[in-house]
C-alpha cells in the first residue's frame, strides 16, 4: 500500500525520505496535480526548496492541502496563509550533501501536526532521532532557532575568511560577534512567535547554547555563501522584513562585509 505521496522526491531530502519510507510513496512529477495519485488521508512529503512553496500550495488539490508535510528551513508559518492549525511542519536537523547520499544527523528533529508521528517514524526508520511536538508554537520556537542558525553561521564564518562552524564557536572574537549578531535578530523572532510562557526559550543565552551545540555536531561544516544567498529572502532577509531595519546596524554590516548588498 502506499504511504502517501512525496514532492520534490529526486533532491536531496526528498531522496532521503523516499529510502527512509522504503520507497512506497508516489512520486509526484513536475506538472502533476498534488494530491491526486495518492490515496486520500495519506501525508504528502513536500520536499521542494522554501521559494518553491506556494507553487507547491496552489498545484495541491484543496481538499488534500491539510496533508502537505513542509520541512523547508525558516518559519513555514509566516511564509504561507491558510495553514491549518494541524498542518504538519517540521525541523529538519540532519543534512545530505548530495542527492542519494547518506544522511548525516546535526541533532534531534523535531514535528508536529497531522502527520507528526508517521513522519517521525520514517525518520526514526532511517536511523533519525525525531521527537513529536505537541503544538505548532514550540515547532514555531525551534523552526526560529534554525533560522537564526542559518542566517547567522554562515554571515560569521564568512566574513572570517571561510571558517567552519566550530571554529566559530572556538574564537572569542568570533563568538562575541555571533552573540551581538543574535542579540539583533532575537527580538524580530520574538515578536513573531509572541507568547511569553515560550520566552525562556528565546533568552539570549539558551538561543547561543542551542546554537553551539547544533554547530558542535557538524563542526567541520562550512556554510555554502552561494546557498545562502540565494535562499536570502528567506533567511537574512525574512529579519529584514519582518524587522527594522535601523536596529539591525550589525546585521547589514556583516551583509555587506560579505558582498551582499540589502
Amino acid at each position: 500500500t502506499m504511504l502517501g505521496e512525496i514532492v520534490g522526491g529526486n533532491g536531496r531530502i526528498g531522496s532521503a525520505i523516499r529510502r527512509f519510507a522504503g520507497d512506497d510513496l508516489y512520486c509526484t512529477r513536475k506538472l502533476d496535480k498534488i494530491g491526486v495519485n495518492s490515496p486520500t488521508n495519506t501525508p504528502i512529503f513536500v520536499c521542494t526548496g522554501v521559494e518553491n512553496l506556494e507553487e507547491v500550495v496552489s498545484k495541491t488539490e484543496p481538499s488534500r492541502r491539510r496533508d502537505l508535510v513542509f520541512m523547508q528551513n525558516g518559519l513555514v508559518r509566516s511564509l504561507l496563509v491558510d495553514l491549518e492549525e494541524d498542518q504538519t511542519i517540521a525541523v529538519l536537523y540532519f543534512s545530505v550533501l548530495e542527492r542519494n547520499g547518506p544522511a548525516k544527523e546535526g541533532g534531534c528533529s523535531y514535528v508536529h501536526g497531522r502527520w507528526a508521528q508517521e513522519f517521525c517514524n520514517i525518520l526514526k526508520n532511517g536511523g533519525m532521532s525525531c521527537k513529536v511536538l505537541s503544538s505548532s508554537r514550540q515547532l514555531d520556537i525551534k523552526a526560529a532557532k534554525k533560522l537564526l542558525w542559518a542566517s547567522c553561521l554562515w554571515l560569521i564564518c564568512h566574513v572570517n575568511g571561510g571558517i567552519a562552524v566550530g571554529q566559530v564557536h572556538d574564537s572569542d572574537r568570533c563568538s562575541s560577534q555571533l552573540r551581538s549578531l543574535v542579540e539583533e535578530l532575537l527580538p524580530i523572532i520574538r515578536a513573531q512567535t509572541d507568547d511569553s510562557s515560550s520566552m525562556p526559550e528565546l533568552e539570549l543565552d539558551n538561543v547561543l547554547s542551542d546554537l553551539e551545540s547544533y554547530s558542535r555536531n557538524i563542526p567541520t561544516a562550512i556554510p555554502s555563501k552561494t546557498l545562502a544567498v540565494n535562499e536570502l529572502r528567506f533567511r537574512n532577509g525574512w529579519f529584514l522584513d519582518h524587522g527594522d531595519k535601523a536596529a539591525q546596524r550589525f546585521h547589514l554590516q556583516l551583509l555587506q562585509e560579505t558582498g551582499v548588498h540589502c
